[in-house]
């Protein structure tokens, strides 16, 4: 999604950024991202370079495509000793297992996915079986002192 980023698509007071997602058509709802003050200050910054036109764009200029983003995850990979499973699909299950590990609510993280309900996250995203402390810890969450 953020690929498709433009300036106008960007509302940094209110920390948002809207754009056309693959389902916009037949569900007329536009996508939402919002951001994080890290992402925020990214944005601004591009948005200076960049005022019109996509604002993310490789070193020659040209903006980034599914292809020139698969290819940096695999540098990143040779960089970090990342496993094949690492592709830009796990980035995003892994930060939906961890904002449901830390206690957002599940239709908070379903609408923050863009998301029209809570079942792709139940079925498909949520690791949270995978994670051994987090699920330690709630067990004595609900039985402190046994």
């Amino acid at each position: 999604e953020a690929r498709q980023l433009e300036a106008r698509n960007v509302e940094v007071g209110h920390q948002v950024a809207t754009l056309h997602s693959k389902t916009t058509s037949r569900t007329r709802k536009i996508r939402r991202l919002y951001l994080s003050d890290k992402a925020r200050v990214i944005l601004e910054s591009l948005m200076q370079e960049h005022p019109s036109g996509p604002m993310f764009l490789n070193r020659d200029g040209m903006p980034w495509t599914r292809n020139s983003i698969n290819c940096q995850i695999q540098r990143l990979r040779k960089r970090t000793g990342l496993g094949k499973e690492c592709v830009a699909r796990m980035l995003r299950k892994h930060w939906i297992t961890d904002a449901l590990e830390r206690g957002v609510p599940i239709a908070t993280v379903a609408e923050l996915a863009g998301h029209n309900s809570t079942k792709m996250i139940e079925n498909v995203y949520s690791k949270l079986s995978q994670r051994h402390d987090h699920l330690i810890n709630a067990v004595k969450t609900v039985r402190p002192k046994t």
